[in-house]
C-alpha cells in the first residue's frame, strides 16, 4: 500500500519504539526498515501485526483513507462540472494533513484547480511552485495525472501556451498516462490540448485532440463538454478553410443545446452566433457575418458583448458603411472597463483614429502602425490580417509605398486564411 511505511515510522518515531522492539516476532529489523523507507509491500498480516504493536488499527486506517480519498474525487468531480459543492475545504485539508503524504499532496493538486477557477492565481502559482519541488513521478499515477492537469490548466490561464503544451505532450507521449482518469478527464485533457493548439494557431493538431475529446464526450453522453467540442473544432475547421464542415459543426452544437437546460441556451447561442459570424466574415460575406454577430448580442450580457461589437466594427468598415461603424464603436466605448483586455482596447484605440479623424496625416498613421505592431509582437493573427489590410491602404494613400509593403510582409506572415477583402 502506497506510503504506509512513512506512515508507520511516524506512529513509531511518536511512540519512541525502536525497529527492533516493533519487530519481535514479526519481522527482522532490516525487513521492518525497508517497508518504513516503502522499498517493500509486506503481506496484509504484517501491516495488522506491526500496527496492533504500536496500538493503531490497519483496517481503520485504510478505510479512513479510502474515505478521504473517495471525498477528494468528489469534490474534484463538481467542480470539473461546476456544480455546486458544500464541501468543507478547511476540515478536508486538517483531515488530509493528518493522513498519508500522497493523499496531502492530492488535496493539494485539487485544491490548485479550486484556485485557479476562482482566478486566485497568485496563490495557484505559490502553491505549484511548492508543489514542483516534490517528485510527481509517474508510478503516482492518478497524482501525476493530476498534476498534469493542473499545470496546463495553469498555464492556459496564464496565457504561457506553449510551456502548457509542451507539458501536455510529453505526459501523453508517457506508456499508460491516459488510463490515470475517468473519461470525462480523458476528454478534458484532449479538449484542453486542442485549445493550447488553438492559441498557438496550430489548428490541424487543435482538429485532431477535439475530435478525440468529441468521442470521449459523446459516448459518455456529456452533453455540455460536446458541444463545447464542436465550437472548438468549427474554430479549427473555419481557420484550416473547411468552412462547410466548420459551420455543420456549429449547427451540431445547436442541436445538442436543445437537450441541455434551457438556463444555458442564451450563452451557447451567444458564443455560437459569435463563431458563425466569424465563419462568414473569413469568408468576406460581411452581410451575412453582421446577421449572426447581431443574433449573438441578442444572447449575450452586456458585459460580454464587446469582442462581438468589436468585430461589426470591422464588417461595417469593410463594406464601407462608417456610419454604422461609429455608432457601434461608440456603443464599445461604453462597454470598455478597467477589466476590458488589452487587445481589445488596443483595437479601439485603432478605431478611434481612423472613425474620428476626417483626415489622417502622416503622424496618425504612425500611431495606427505602433498599434498594429503591438498584435505582430502578440502574434494574434486574424488582428494582423485586418488591421494590416487597413493600415497598408492608408500608406498607400500617402504614397509611402515601402511602408505599406513593410506592413504587407508581416501581414502575409499569418496562418489566418481568409478570403481577399474587396
Amino acid at each position: 500500500m502506497m506510503e504506509v511505511g512513512t506512515y508507520l515510522k511516524f506512529h513509531r518515531l511518536q511512540k519512541n519504539v525502536t525497529q527492533t522492539e516493533l519487530s519481535v516476532g514479526i519481522c527482522t529489523p532490516s525487513y521492518l526498515s525497508r517497508i518504513e523507507n516503502n522499498l517493500i509491500q509486506a503481506d496484509e498480516e504484517i501491516y495488522s501485526l506491526l500496527f496492533d504493536s504500536l496500538g493503531l488499527s490497519y483496517k481503520s486506517m485504510i478505510q479512513d483513507e479510502d474515505d478521504l480519498d473517495q471525498r477528494l474525487e468528489e469534490w474534484y468531480k463538481k467542480m470539473f462540472f461546476l456544480k455546486e459543492s458544500d464541501e468543507d475545504i478547511e476540515e478536508l485539508k486538517k483531515l488530509c494533513k493528518n493522513a498519508r503524504p500522497h493523499t496531502y499532496i492530492k488535496f493539494e493538486l485539487i485544491y490548485c484547480r479550486y484556485l485557479i477557477l476562482s482566478q486566485q492565481i497568485a496563490l495557484a502559482k505559490k502553491k505549484i511552485s511548492t508543489l514542483s519541488k516534490l517528485t510527481i513521478a509517474n508510478k503516482h499515477k492518478r497524482i501525476y495525472f493530476l498534476y498534469i492537469n493542473v499545470l496546463m490548466l495553469f498555464n492556459y490561464q496564464t496565457k504561457k501556451y506553449r510551456e502548457g503544451l509542451e507539458i501536455g505532450k510529453k505526459a501523453v507521449s508517457t506508456h499508460g498516462f491516459l488510463l490515470n482518469g475517468p473519461d470525462y478527464e480523458v476528454g478534458a485533457f484532449h479538449y484542453n490540448l486542442g485549445l493550447l493548439y488553438k492559441n498557438l494557431y496550430i489548428y490541424r493538431s487543435c482538429e485532431y485532440h477535439t475530435k478525440e475529446s468529441l468521442k470521449i464526450f459523446l459516448n459518455g453522453y456529456y452533453l455540455e463538454q460536446a458541444i463545447d467540442c464542436h465550437i472548438l473544432l468549427g474554430i479549427s475547421l473555419n481557420n484550416t478553410g473547411k468552412r462547410p464542415d466548420s459551420l455543420e459543426s456549429y449547427l451540431k452544437a445547436k442541436r445538442l443545446l436543445q437537450y441541455l437546460d434551457k438556463k444555458h441556451h442564451k450563452r451557447y447561442l451567444g458564443i455560437i452566433e459569435h463563431n458563425i459570424g466569424c465563419c462568414y466574415q473569413i469568408q468576406g460575406e460581411y452581410k451575412r457575418a453582421i446577421e449572426h454577430y447581431m443574433s449573438s448580442l441578442s444572447y449575450k450580457k452586456k458585459e460580454n458583448q464587446l469582442r462581438t461589437n468589436i468585430n461589426l466594427i470591422y464588417c461595417y468598415y469593410f463594406l464601407s458603411h462608417i456610419s454604422e461603424s461609429k455608432v457601434i464603436f461608440f456603443k464599445s466605448l461604453e462597454l470598455k472597463n478597467e477589466n476590458t483586455p488589452r487587445q481589445l482596447k488596443l483595437q479601439l484605440d485603432f478605431f478611434e483614429i481612423i472613425l474620428l479623424t476626417k483626415t489622417l496625416s502622416m503622424q496618425q498613421v504612425i500611431e495606427l502602425e505602433n498599434i498594429f505592431m503591438e498584435f505582430v509582437k502578440l502574434e494574434v493573427q486574424e488582428v494582423i490580417f485586418y488591421l494590416g489590410n487597413i493600415l497598408s491602404n492608408l500608406f498607400e494613400v500617402h504614397h509611402h509605398y515601402k511602408s505599406a509593403n513593410r506592413i504587407y510582409k508581416n501581414v502575409s506572415k499569418c496562418h489566418y486564411i481568409p478570403l481577399p477583402i474587396s
